[in-house]
């Protein structure tokens, strides 16, 4: 509340065989509304965005992880254009999910054993690949994608002065050529990048 955005339990969901089961308990047994929860890395296997799903359906947002090869295909790991077709199957509303790169955070490597092999760190450049990606295979269109990167998160965060371009908003906004690479960057209507370059 003194912060002026909505209080918001993440929880950080692994490959346990639960799943969501907590989570649903918690909206089916008690008082508190699906909107005070969001799970993140929902994509982490097909089961668990199964359930993700129900939770969706209960009014509930949901988190996706982006992961740096759009195009890659994991044995485990659901890509962000696997996981949003899946939804579209489902019928569930675009609206209710939002997209994060996990930046900075780290990333362990396995081995097909499940061996820890590596450890490497999320980038947020992922999030621009996953964008293009989505448009560019005809996935969804350029609206719903910029739905699912920023506006939704506005919503769903209350910040109220960001995910749209209008007057009194913070003119937090990026500008992409025809080819969907990113050339221009504003910040609260300063210029950060300009023609590709950084503008120190």
């Amino acid at each position: 509340m003194l912060g002026g955005k909505a209080g918001i339990l993440h929880c950080h969901l692994g490959d346990g065989k639960r799943k969501l089961e907590l989570i649903l308990r918690l909206i089916n047994e008690t008082e508190i509304p699906p909107t005070q929860v969001i799970p993140t890395h929902c994509n982490r296997n097909l089961d668990l965005l199964a359930d993700a799903v129900k939770f969706l359906q209960l009014g509930g947002y949901i988190d996706l992880t982006a992961g740096p090869d759009p195009e890659a295909i994991e044995e485990k790991h659901l890509s962000i254009a696997s996981s949003i077709r899946y939804c579209q199957d489902n019928k569930v509303p675009i609206d209710q999910i939002t997209i994060s790169s996990d930046s900075n955070g780290s990333m362990p490597v396995f081995d097909k054993k499940g061996n820890l092999t590596g450890l490497t760190i999320s980038t947020q450049k992922s999030l621009l690949a996953n964008f293009r990606y989505l448009i560019q295979k005809n996935i969804i269109s350029m609206e719903d994608a910029a739905r699912l990167f920023s506006t939704n998160s506005a919503i769903f965060y209350k910040f109220i002065r960001k995910g749209k371009i209008k007057p009194g908003m913070d003119a937090d906004m990026i500008i992409l050529d025809k080819d969907l690479d990113l050339i221009d960057s504003f910040t609260k209507g300063k210029r950060m990048l300009g023609e590709g370059k950084l503008i120190t």
